[in-house]
């Protein structure tokens, strides 16, 4: 039962927990959303709620106190009191997004539950009664207030939050349905009339709440009454108090499409106000309106107005020592949240303050509270142990007691959940969902979504339940392209892939990609990581036609989910999908090369590296060096994550960049107390295999022997191989290491290694055979014994290794050419093995000391050392022994050939690339290129 009484009149708002009210002749205030459990009654003037304080009113000037089914009513008795005194000691902000409103009604409006029946009414009343353009304002408000309280019974509908329950209502497609009677009643337009052939008498309050009533009823942006209020607008924005503006910045979300002007003047208008804020006054009903509005406007203020933002919440939050109202930790975490995606350096408060904060008042929080703070500080990547526990507890708590009736109000407290739950509280939350994931609308259904995923549900009752409302849910789904996102996140794990219902699942979304015309870009993209992994022979038309149309205007993250789906084909492929998928590469690589300067996050960059240059092998190498161009940006500040999978690119690509490799170095030098030995030494063979020497080599050097000997056991003995090995390779020989690898003990071992392991430690042999080798060619003052000579022989001597050579065109063409330039096949060796050491050699000649080539024969060879012959190795050198985007050699070939030089060898180096070249397309260029590295000084 509502009641508004004649010749009263207050506004009071509850926006973002602070209390806006216009208080003259007031006497009344009604509440159209709080329900009445909430209230207990007392006569001797006390108000209490469950969620409120105990709070004592004024007694003079308490009549009397009621509760109806969905009202609380206080009248106030004495005329002269000012109501803004009372009610601020008396109403709390408990209810986001509600406008607690009355205002001067001509009509006795407490006979009536729903709005058809008030519109009605007025309509009636309207005939003998005039009624100016503030009391119809108050009508509409009120009208809005029973039409979203009639629809409470929709288990889905977040009531709560009136923002949330209007974009629902528009997501289901229940909109029209739900207020088509209201907008079409004789009523309605008779209070809109009053409205838009007045505005300018209205207060900005009531103008501002007027319009957001009327835009949340359905009304559209181009209805005249809506035009002429927003025009109204612009013109009052500059004299708007904060709550006014919070409530504008509701309305601006609430079109379809914004106007950018009106936006740019509130964004204004909040500066302008922010700034006049002192920090240490400011009231916690204030930050809430600051930091919600900041929030609503995130995307469209400057840098500047976002750090000083940052910096308003970061000094309030960390001045303060509890949070009476558990409002504003919701809606600081959302500030939070908004503050990260915008790369602004954010917030700067303790992560020990926040979880001080969170457990402060976690027995008050509501389900809806609970989802805004775990969801946001999982985005934010601050949801840590202490704040996961404390919200947790509470969430199973609250599902424990079987009062949540909705399946809104369930979800939002399984927004606390994680993988650590334990299983019995697992098959609770589990059981829960399944029993009321039917009453699931559009929005629940893509946040289950988001939990499934982060519980790691496996159930298959839930997935193949899921599978059927998102079948249901289908053409709703695709309108959406956030919640497109968190069910497609969801269905592309492998799990669901094996329950029943996932292929009709795909057969009914391609049925909805026929039917409809025209589907968002974003959707297109989104949608093929889910569809594409389904092709077997060949990609539909219909996806192939709107990936051909859709990928020149994509972004970088919709080209990412592309890139995904077209990963995910199984291979073989017959012709012609394979046609169809080079198609798609093509405009890919095409788009990025336009947008590769927008990449603005380093799990970005990697995906685009790694579908680009990995999966799809494409060998342009201006992209990838322009995709590796944009290392630089982000290995100045690493997480460990981030460390690592750079690391991965840039060996699996063989990646050459001393900028890159220095930041990695400077990272794995500042924090190589949290890498442990074993992430150090994976950096360390990252430089080996590149054979890149870092410039802080001596400061890496020092670590290494740190790590070792204070850890060296977290290493298999195969893995302590490599390691000392890579260190080697680039020209690092710390004694203290080399001398314990070499000792007796070590070497024992190693033998026993071998003896347990049988035939299955190839690697520990070849590893400690080049290990040895390297130690006595380069580092002779350790006085190592070269011990593996045996080894090397009986390794020959189980195949000719001409059986192991791949005989390539390449290596048949430099053969071809050679003989004629040495004068025939008793001039040189091929596939041979140099004394003592065994190195492999492609082809091996003998100079005189004048530089004549002399016969190749076991005894000249023997003796060149004594007769001061010049042997000369000939590297045939295809592109894997280079790094990828520089004619450098990798790690192991530089120490080969340092070791052949330290041999006495001339090393000639025949790389592909040269031989391949325009210049060398003819055989006597060939010849004349052979001639010149072999008898050049």
């Amino acid at each position: 039962m509502m009641c508004v009484l004649g010749h009263m009149k207050v506004i009071l708002t509850d926006r973002g927990n602070c209390l806006t009210m216009c208080y003259s002749r007031c006497r009344v205030i009604y509440n159209a959303v709080l329900p009445c459990r909430s209230f207990q009654k007392y006569s001797s003037g006390v108000l209490l709620s469950s969620n409120w304080k105990r709070t004592q009113l004024p007694k003079p000037h308490l009549q009397k106190s009621f509760v109806s089914d969905h009202c609380s009513v206080l009248y106030l008795r004495d005329r002269k009191t000012r109501t803004k005194d009372v009610l601020q000691q008396t109403l709390p902000c408990h209810q986001r997004h509600m406008h607690f409103c009355t205002a001067t009604a001509p009509f006795d409006m407490s006979g009536f539950s729903d709005a058809p029946s008030l519109l009605d009414a007025i309509s009636e009343q309207s005939r003998t009664k005039s009624v100016s353009a503030e009391e119809a304002a108050a009508c509409l408000q009120t009208v809005h207030y029973l039409a979203y309280d009639s629809l409470k019974h929709l288990q889905w509908l977040h009531i709560h939050n009136g923002s949330l329950a209007y974009m629902q209502l528009l997501m289901n497609d229940k909109l029209t349905t739900a207020m088509g009677d209201i907008l079409g009643s004789s009523g309605f337009r008779f209070l809109l009339e009053r409205v838009e052939s007045n505005l300018e008498t209205l207060s900005t309050e009531d103008l501002t709440l007027t319009l957001l009533s009327l835009l949340w009823l359905g009304m559209e942006k181009h209805h005249i009454t809506i035009r002429s209020m927003f025009l109204e607008m612009h013109d009052r924005v500059e004299t708007m108090t904060l709550s006014q503006l919070l409530t504008m910045s509701d309305c601006l979300r609430a079109l379809r499409r914004t106007d950018i002007l009106l936006v740019g003047k509130v964004v204004q208008r909040f500066v302008e106000l922010v700034k006049l804020k002192d920090i240490k006054q400011m009231s916690e009903s204030e930050f809430s309106v600051i930091a919600r509005l900041g929030t609503n406007v995130w995307n469209v203020q400057s840098n500047q107005a976002t750090l000083k933002l940052a910096e308003i919440t970061s000094d309030w939050l960390n001045q303060v020592e509890n949070i009476s109202d558990v409002n504003v930790l919701s809606t600081y975490c959302r500030l939070a949240k908004r503050l990260r995606t915008s790369q602004i350096e954010g917030i700067k408060i303790a992560k020990d303050k926040l979880e001080k904060l969170v457990k402060g008042c976690s027995d008050r929080l509501h389900p809806y509270h609970i989802a805004e703070i775990a969801h946001s500080l999982k985005t934010s990547n601050q949801y840590v142990q202490g704040i996961s526990d404390s919200l947790q507890k509470r969430s199973l708590e609250l599902i424990r007691s079987g009062e949540l009736s909705k399946i809104g109000e369930i979800v939002n407290c399984c927004y606390a959940l994680n993988r650590q739950i334990s299983y019995a509280d697992k098959l609770l939350v589990e059981g829960t969902l399944y029993r009321r994931m039917k009453d699931a609308d559009v929005l629940v259904l893509s946040n289950i979504a988001d939990i499934l995923v982060d519980i790691d549900c496996k159930n298959q009752d839930i997935i193949h339940l899921f599978i059927k409302m998102v079948q249901k849910h289908m053409l709703h789904i695709l309108n959406f392209v956030t919640r497109l996102s968190k069910i497609l996140r969801f269905l592309n794990l492998n799990q669901c892939q094996r329950i029943g219902g996932y292929d009709d699942l795909y057969t009914a979304i391609f049925q909805q990609l026929h039917q409809q015309q025209g589907i968002h870009v974003w959707s297109i993209s989104n949608l093929s990581a889910f569809l594409l992994r389904h092709v077997d022979t060949v990609i539909p038309d219909r996806l192939y036609e709107r990936l051909m149309v859709a990928i020149p205007q994509c972004d970088l993250s919709e080209i990412q989910a592309i890139m995904t789906g077209l990963g995910k084909i199984r291979r073989p492929r017959i012709r012609m999908l394979q046609s169809q998928v080079q198609n798609l590469q093509s405009l890919i690589q095409q788009n990025i090369s336009k947008q590769v300067d927008k990449i603005n996050s380093l799990d970005m960059l990697h995906q685009m590296v790694v579908s680009l240059c990995l999966r799809f092998e494409v060998k342009d190498v201006n992209l990838l060096n322009a995709l590796m161009d944009n290392y630089p940006k982000f290995t100045k500040n690493l997480s460990q994550g981030g460390f690592i999978k750079t690391l991965n690119i840039l060996n699996q690509l063989m990646y050459y960049s001393p900028r890159i490799l220095d930041d990695l170095s400077q990272y794995a030098v500042h924090n190589h107390v949290d890498l442990g030995l074993d992430r150090f030494s994976y950096f360390v063979k990252t430089l080996a295999y590149i054979g890149y020497v870092p410039v802080n080599v001596e400061a890496v050097s020092q670590i290494c022997v740190q790590l070792f000997e204070e850890s060296a056991d977290v290493l298999d003995l195969p893995d302590r191989l490599s390691f000392v090995l890579d260190l080697c390779k680039l020209q690092i020989f710390p004694e203290r290491i080399l001398n314990s690898v070499f000792s007796v003990e070590f070497i024992e071992e190693v033998d026993k290694y071998i003896n347990d392991h049988g035939e299955s430690c190839h690697r520990v042999e070849e590893t400690f055979m080049k290990l040895n080798r390297s130690m006595v060619l380069e580092c002779p003052s350790l006085d190592i014994p070269w011990f593996h000579e045996q080894y090397c022989l009986d390794h020959i001597s189980q195949g000719d290794p001409e059986r192991n050579w791949r005989l390539t065109n390449f290596r048949a063409n430099v053969e071809s050419v050679l003989q004629e330039v040495l004068g025939g096949t008793k001039f040189y060796g091929t596939s041979c093995y140099t004394p003592h050491y065994y190195y492999l050699l492609d082809f091996e000649c003998l100079l005189s000391s004048k530089g004549h080539v002399l016969p190749y024969t076991a005894s000249s060879m023997d003796n060149s050392q004594q007769l001061g012959f010049q042997r000369v190795a000939i590297s045939i050198l295809t592109h894997s022994r280079y790094c990828r985007n520089e004619k450098r050699l990798i790690g192991s070939e530089q120490m080969k050939k340092r070791h052949l030089e330290i041999m006495g060898y001339k090393v000639v180096e025949v790389p592909i690339f040269e031989w391949k070249s325009m210049a060398l397309s003819e055989h006597p260029a060939r010849a004349d290129y052979l001639r010149q590295k072999i008898f050049s000084h």
